[in-house]
This record gives structure tokens, C-alpha cells and sequence, in this order.
């Protein structure tokens, strides 16, 4: 059989015909193709573990956790938190109230080499990179879970553990 455009059995352009059939069996698998919801679900779960190797920086100061403090300077002010991964990084979190949000300064020592610092939130994750000094200023930053992730040029990882602000 010839392979030639000049062929009158090969059609360059799908006719009437073959669209409506095309249509049908689209139609066929999207109805009875589906993707069980248990499979989805599963996906989604994997998905969110494919930084699994992300060394965990330990908490080692919340300011939110000084009780005697708190009670002095009321529930409103700067909450300061520092997170270590010896011998390689320490990261420096302070959380500011700015209204309904709030202004998160992030401080990261230890590491010359980082290429990205990200901000990890349940619905997803931005990549910010960091100034030359190591630090990261961000406003607007919204009640809720997050952890910052840090990732050196050598693909090395290291996470902040989940904070609720």
C-alpha cells in the first residue's frame, strides 16, 4: 500500500462522517470510562507526597507557646518562630496581624546555596526566591496552614513543619 499524499484511500481531512462517529465513541468512553473517585482520590494523595524526602527542620522556638508572654502582650502581636535541620539550615519565621492577614518575614541561614524558597499551603505552592541577604518578605499572606520548603541548588530539600496562622 502507498504511502502517498496523492493516495485516494488516505483522506487529509476527517469527513462528516467520520466526525459524528468520533463524537459517538467519545461520548461512548466518557460514559462508561470513568475514573472511579477511589483512584482519583488515591492520586491525589500520592501526588501530595512527591517531596516525601524533604528533610524536616525541628521547631525549636514558637513564640505563640510563651504563655506568661502572651498574656502580656496580648494575642495580636508579632509571633516569632525558628525551625533548625544541624548542621545545614536554620529558617526564622515572624508573622505579623496586618488586618485580615498577615506579613510573613522569613530568614534563612545556612543555606548560601539555596535556589528556591516556596510557600506550601493546602490548595497548592509558590516559588519565591530568596534576596541576598536570605530573607523573604511577603504581604497578604492568609489565615491557615503553611510551611515554607527550602531547596538548595543540589536538589537538597529541607521543610518547615505545617503552621497554622
Amino acid at each position: 500500500m502507498s504511502t502517498n499524499s496523492q493516495d485516494p484511500g488516505l483522506a487529509s481531512e476527517p469527513s462528516t462522517a467520520d466526525e459524528a462517529l468520533f463524537a459517538r465513541l467519545r461520548s461512548y468512553v466518557e460514559a462508561t470510562d470513568t475514573v472511579p473517585a477511589d483512584l482519583l482520590r488515591s492520586a491525589s494523595e500520592v501526588f501530595a507526597l512527591r517531596n516525601i524526602d524533604a528533610e524536616l527542620a525541628d521547631l525549636v522556638h514558637d513564640s505563640a507557646h510563651e504563655e506568661d508572654l502572651m498574656l502580656v502582650r496580648g494575642q495580636e502581636e508579632v509571633r516569632t518562630l525558628t525551625f533548625e535541620k544541624q548542621p545545614d539550615v536554620t529558617v526564622h519565621m515572624q508573622l505579623t496581624p496586618t488586618g485580615s492577614t498577615h506579613s510573613l518575614l522569613a530568614m534563612v541561614n545556612g543555606a548560601s546555596d539555596t535556589s528556591t524558597i516556596e510557600l506550601e499551603r493546602r490548595d497548592g505552592r509558590t516559588t519565591y526566591s530568596l534576596d541576598a541577604a536570605g530573607r523573604l518578605l511577603l504581604d497578604g499572606v492568609k489565615a491557615g496552614a503553611l510551611r515554607l520548603r527550602i531547596t538548595g541548588r543540589d536538589g537538597h530539600d529541607v521543610a518547615t513543619s505545617w503552621v497554622m496562622v
